[in-house]
């Protein structure tokens, strides 16, 4: 008999955790860190969000794996390998590839509630994973080709220092 894919929690799952991260996160950067908001409350941040959830909190960025329920999205079954190797990748690289920012895959990093919000009530608890990388004051990549593309001498810099 098959065993059932694991179901990661959703966006506001991640959302509850991250509000009391003082007492659900074992990282203190992260517990003890000031989390980003709007005027509308948490910041999000990412792009499309299919299979995570991304937060500021301090001089870090975080991602958590989620279930997004309304489009079906969930995270790759590797997705924890894959963040594993990228850590260990990353961290060992650092000083022979001036581009990278460490990964630190935290592999014990938030417990989370699982809610069922038609009744508002707790249904599962479990310890996630999370990926913390230092959160860096600049463009995006998108952005910054955007405003440039036009200068070859910048667009050949870039690929040069890519490469």
């Amino acid at each position: 008999m098959a065993s059932l894919p694991f179901i990661w929690p959703t966006p506001e799952d991640y959302d509850q955790a991250i509000l009391n991260r003082a007492e659900t996160v074992t990282d203190p950067d992260i517990r003890n860190g000031q989390l980003s908001e709007d005027h509308l409350g948490i910041r999000r941040y990412g792009g499309a969000n299919l299979y995570s959830n991304m937060y500021r909190v301090g001089d870090w960025m975080i991602r958590c794996f989620c279930s997004n329920r309304s489009t079906g999205r969930r995270p790759p079954l590797d997705i924890r390998k894959r963040y594993q190797e990228i850590s260990l990748f990353s961290q060992s690289h650092l000083a022979q590839v001036s581009a990278l920012l460490p990964v630190y895959y935290i592999e014990e990093g938030i417990e989370v509630d699982y809610i069922d919000y038609t009744c508002n009530e707790i249904v599962d608890t479990q310890t996630l994973p999370f990926v913390k990388i230092p959160f860096l004051k600049a463009l995006p990549l998108g952005t910054f080709i955007a405003h440039r593309h036009e200068e070859a001498h910048i667009m050949k810099q870039l690929c040069t220092a890519w490469l």
